[in-house]
């Protein structure tokens, strides 16, 4: 007699990284109302080995047990039936259609089939649908790379293993239970007997498991060849992934024995039309919003396709997934496996230079307009689209490199300068700038010079004044040869700066005075009020602070006449009042200019008048004001995403501490600015660095010299993050200041209290949402509730009233990973 057939195939070795997984499927497989559920995901997920651990568990709960049914070689969905019913031991009936016979003889049974690899034959769905209906017992297990779309389908995506985090590696033995790095060394050890993870290779397997997405299948053939490759030599050969993973088992079916065999089996199951925009999708970096699918990947809308309903049917099949934080608009991208094998077959159609040049096209086209549109009032809305196509961007610049196309990025130039300087990425912006500008020698002249003033201002800020005056100094004697006199304005102004940082007073003075005269000549008050800003700027320099005064009242007046950005002067007047000693002036000043960037939601330039507003309220002796204009300054600054302002606020709250007495406090924050700036590559000016040092010598004093310097050593080990939240912390004096009789405080109730802890320490609603375990729409409510309550217009402004009220105190910080 012959051994009946096994229902379900037996697998080698164990499941890694996967119990949470494996409890979530049977949960649902024991639940009452759960019929059909159907494990979705990409390619080399491990779906089909997920339904099999679990399978088994399930049939214990089930009278007729399990069976399993591969689908992987049919095509046809006519014969699923067939399958089924091959795999059952069920018999055709001439009289009958083969799915009635399935029906009548699993009328009865309370059983479980697993439909391994549907994705091919989905148009056969509702062969289940009518299964279902007919056999209340049973139960459907479904992999599939889309899902079946039936009413009773349960869904559950099959997500990559979880991978470690490279910014802060833990030790070997911690990042040995991280599941994808568990599964390469667990796999690499039937190659390799003898394999350990220790200090020599942790960092090396925990970067192969990252470049490989935690997909499993990619993790397995990355460790079968450690035979060969130790795992430095590895990494350094997976630029090429789909080549440097080989070949699986040969007891594999051939799709899952290499990656490559697995994403042809998906991209083969496309329309021609998708598999056209699937490949050319492999030209984004980072992701790419919707209303770029059509401009970049089918300007001529020749493949007749919708770009919302052709990526939500990639997105479907597993091959696209959707990213981001859930902002208003969605935004796509691919694993980096897939994203590989897209580029890979976008090379293979000949199609790789044309889509290099729409996107570049597309994502630096227009910036010269994009640059003159950016106003106070929207940039930290663009400087956020900016971070989000960030390595679009990079890619665009480096196809203009690489095909010898500057234009596009001289034109984009004054947009990304901007970008680069706020967001502290100023070496990359100089190299991006000194690549466009070595194969700039047939570009317009405008364009060049161009160029070369905005290259000439990041370096500047980086406090490189010779490099930055050369730069200026060729612009300026390009734009002199074309004789347009509103052109000189940029390269004069900028020189005049470069040459006032070197103190030639005279050079800096001269420039500014042709600036101005030029502006008169074309009326150009704007421009007028600016350059008398700058002859101020200069006096101010010098020491001639009456004479400064009388140069921003000046630029004031104009300001005034045409409505144009007062508040700029205005912060100007106030650093002079400032240094004239005269600090109710000066207060004044920087409350009126606070009051303006309000209004105009100028989130960068109020966080300075703000810092500015809190150092005179300091050396006024109202530390608690000043506590809580620099708690609102630091917290815009941290929001924005403004590093070189973090470190510029820093500073101040540093500053206002060791005129409080909090010598150490001070030096570690003033410590933890100097490493952010060498980090940016940004130092302070001498004037700058100067007024500093005088500002800092009192803590400097009130500490023994070891101290001190220990003091300052720790403030330079804190990450960003730990700064903020140490100048975040209210002064002493402020923690008894009668926080209880406070009747703003009383009104909050506790959950309130703990929300508002919570946006200063920067978590979004959604994030607030998960921390205590509420909706979302419960979070917004109740930070609505609480602005309306304390009269805030802003979460900053809300982050400033809970460390003046010392609520960060009460409630702990969110845990590691969130903001």
């Amino acid at each position: 007699m012959t051994a009946p057939r096994p229902r379900l195939p037996a697998q080698p070795g164990t499941l890694i990284g996967r119990a949470a997984d494996v409890a979530r499927v049977q949960e649902l497989l024991q639940r009452e109302d759960v019929r059909l559920l159907t494990l979705v995901g990409p390619a080399g997920t491990g779906k089909t080995r997920l339904a099999l651990e679990v399978a088994p568990r399930a049939a214990e709960h089930l009278a007729d047990g399990a069976w399993f049914v591969d689908l992987a070689p049919v095509r046809d969905p006519n014969l699923v039936p067939s399958a089924i019913a091959e795999a059952l031991d069920i018999r055709e009936r001439r009289d009958r259609p083969l799915i009635e016979t399935l029906k009548d003889e699993l009328a009865d049974r309370c059983a479980l089939l697993l439909l391994d690899n549907f994705e091919q034959v989905l148009h056969a769905a509702p062969y289940l649908a009518d299964l279902l209906r007919t056999c209340p017992e049973l139960k459907l297990l479904v992999t599939s790379r889309s899902a079946l779309q039936l009413r009773w389908e349960h869904e559950l995506a099959v997500h990559p293993l979880a991978l470690p985090n490279l910014d802060r590696l833990p030790s070997p033995a911690t990042l040995a239970e991280v599941a994808s790095v568990m599964l390469f060394v667990h796999r690499a050890r039937r190659v390799d007997p003898e394999f350990q993870l220790d200090q020599r290779n942790a960092r090396a397997v925990a970067e192969i498991c990252v470049r490989l997405d935690g997909l499993p299948l990619a993790i397995e053939l990355a460790a079968a060849r450690m035979r060969v490759l130790p795992p430095s030599a590895l990494l350094s050969r997976l630029g090429r992934r789909l080549v440097a993973l080989g070949s699986g088992p040969q007891d594999q079916p051939a799709r899952q024995r290499t990656l490559r065999g697995a994403l042809d089996w998906s991209y083969e199951l496309l329309s021609p039309s998708e598999q056209t925009l699937f490949r050319r999708l492999g030209v984004f970096v980072g992701g790419f919003a919707l209303d770029a699918v059509l401009e970049v990947c089918d300007p001529e809308a020749l493949l007749g396709l919708d770009p919302l309903q052709a990526i939500e049917s990639l997105v479907e099949k597993s091959l696209v997934r959707q990213i981001g934080n859930g902002a208003d608009e969605p935004r796509f991208g691919m694993l980096e496996t897939i994203h590989d094998y897209a580029l890979e077959l976008l090379e293979t159609n000949g199609e790789r230079a044309l889509s290099r040049r729409r996107h570049a096209e597309y994502y630096l086209g227009g910036a010269e307009v994009v640059a003159g549109q950016i106003s106070s009032a929207h940039q930290a809305a663009w400087l956020r689209n900016l971070d989000v196509e960030h390595d679009n961007l990079r890619a665009a610049l480096a196809w203009c490199h690489e095909a010898h196309q500057p234009e596009l990025g001289l034109r984009a130039a004054g947009m990304l300068a901007w970008f680069w300087q706020v967001r502290g990425h100023t070496n990359e912006g100089r190299a991006r700038m000194a690549e466009l500008l070595t194969i700039a020698g047939t570009s317009p002249p405008a364009l060049r010079a161009e160029g070369m003033r905005v290259a000439a201002s990041l370096a500047l800020s980086q406090s490189e004044d010779r490099v930055a005056r050369a730069l200026f100094e060729d612009s300026l004697a390009i734009r002199r040869e074309l004789g347009d006199p509103a052109d000189l304005l940029g390269p004069l102004s900028g020189l005049g700066y470069a040459a006032m940082q070197q103190g030639d007073d005279v050079t800096a003075q001269a420039c500014f005075d042709e600036a101005l005269s030029i502006q008169q000549r074309l009326g150009d008050r704007v421009g007028m009020a600016e350059s008398l800003n700058s002859l101020a700027n200069l006096s101010h320099g010098r020491g001639h602070l009456a004479a400064a005064r009388a140069l921003y009242e000046r630029s004031a007046a104009i300001n005034r006449e045409i409505g144009y950005r007062l508040d700029v002067v205005e912060h100007n007047l106030g650093v002079v009042a400032q240094d004239l000693g005269d600090l109710t002036t000066a207060r004044q000043y920087f409350e009126s200019g606070v009051a303006t960037r309000r209004l105009l939601d100028d989130t960068p330039g109020l966080a300075l008048s703000l810092a500015k507003l809190g150092e005179v309220l300091a050396e006024q002796g109202d530390f608690a004001t000043a506590q809580r204009m620099l708690a609102e300054s630091i917290v815009l600054q941290r929001d924005l995403g403004d590093r070189p302002g973090q470190a510029f606020v820093l500073e101040r709250t540093a500053m206002v501490a060791a005129l409080h007495g909090q010598a150490e406090r001070a030096l570690r924050l003033a410590g933890a600015s100097s490493a952010l700036r060498e980090e940016l590559g940004m130092p302070l000016n001498p004037a700058a660095r100067s007024n500093l040092d005088l500002k800092l010598a009192p803590a400097w004093q009130a500490l023994r010299a070891q101290v001190a310097a220990l003091a300052w050593q720790q403030g330079r080990g804190l990450s960003p993050e730990r700064a903020i939240a140490l100048a975040l912390e209210p002064v002493a004096t402020l923690a008894s200041d009668g926080h209880a009789q406070d009747p703003a405080l009383a009104q909050l109730t506790p959950r309130e209290r703990e929300v508002a802890a919570h946006v200063a320490h920067g978590l979004t609603n959604r994030q607030i949402a998960g921390a205590l375990v509420i909706s979302e729409r419960t979070a917004d409510v109740h930070v609505s509730n609480i602005l309306n309550k304390l009269n805030l217009a802003s979460r900053a402004q809300l982050a400033a009233w809970v460390v003046r009220h010392g609520l960060l105190e009460e409630h702990a910080p969110p845990p590691d990973g969130q903001p």
